[in-house]
């Protein structure tokens, strides 16, 4: 095994830079990535940021009218998990719901929590339909600017 004699600071730049070589004695920073490829990164990252904040909108919460007026219901997984389970329970069983800026643990029939998980399901199907819409714009632009004018916002109607 052979050695390269490098300063310092040379050696910290190819520690912290992916892709330095060494060619004919001599250490060769990476070429430069070409427009394709800062392209492709920012397409990349702007559709993690939109993943993301769809995540987010997903199990923030929704509303249903499933107990007559709307209502806002809580949607973290363990909320999804436990609404599913009442629906499935031919007693039905306790929600948390917020009404009039209260929450509340609220008796529902089997019925009603059927209707708050449909209510759920179409709230998740428009924040994936408006993801998906987004994604295709992302991945349709041809500069980065166009990439990073496209952000996420609620879709109408949780």
């Amino acid at each position: 095994m052979s050695a390269i004699a490098i300063t310092d600071d040379e050696w910290q730049q190819a520690v912290e830079t992916h892709g330095y070589t060494v060619s004919n004695g001599a250490l060769v920073a990476p070429a430069a990535p070409t427009a394709a490829q800062l392209l492709a990164q920012a397409q990349t990252m702007q559709n993690a940021v939109l993943y993301a904040a769809c995540s987010g909108t997903i199990t923030a919460g929704f509303s249903s009218s499933a107990l007559g007026s709307t209502c806002s219901y809580p949607s973290t997984l363990v909320d999804q998990a436990n609404q599913n389970t009442v629906a499935a329970c031919p007693s039905g069983g306790m929600l948390w719901c917020e009404a009039v800026g209260s929450w509340s643990f609220k008796s529902h029939t089997q019925a009603q929590a059927q209707a708050v998980v449909a209510s759920f399901a179409a709230w998740l199907n428009k924040c994936q339909q408006q993801l998906a819409a987004l994604i295709d714009q992302v991945n349709a632009a041809t500069t980065i600017q166009a990439v990073q004018s496209v952000v996420w916002s609620e879709p109408s109607g949780s």
